[in-house]
């Protein structure tokens, strides 16, 4: 049976420590440019946004907004965190690992996906 190509969106984000300071913005420009909503999206990186901030409630409502889903992981730093997202609209994660890295504080993550659509 032919396979059928798929289209994927991937953005990979990496945002310095610190205050949020324009990224929401800068983010909602970049989010809102991606021309297919139906399209299979990953939007995924180094945020250093900690979720159990309550700072983090409008970036976790902007990414909603977009019909982006958090992907649950394990720790993905080594102070027990997980500051490295994965966030999906239509394609499901498979499976997810993190490794540690003995060269950095972040983990490798391991993952599978399935495009849907």
């Amino acid at each position: 049976m032919p396979t059928v190509p798929k289209k994927l969106f991937l953005v990979v984000i990496y945002r310095k420590p610190g205050e949020l300071g324009d990224f929401l913005d800068e983010l909602d420009t970049l989010l809102s440019s991606i021309p297919e909503h139906d399209c299979p999206t990953m939007v995924l990186g180094d945020m250093n946004i900690h979720l159990d901030n309550p700072s983090s409630s409008g970036f976790l409502s902007l990414m909603s907004s977009f019909d982006l889903k958090l992907v649950q992981s394990p720790p993905t730093h080594k102070a027990g965190k997980a500051l490295d997202l994965i966030f999906t609209r239509n394609c499901a994660i498979d499976t997810i690992s993190v490794t540690p890295l003995h060269l950095s504080d972040h983990y490798f993550i391991h993952f599978s996906t399935t495009l849907q659509g």
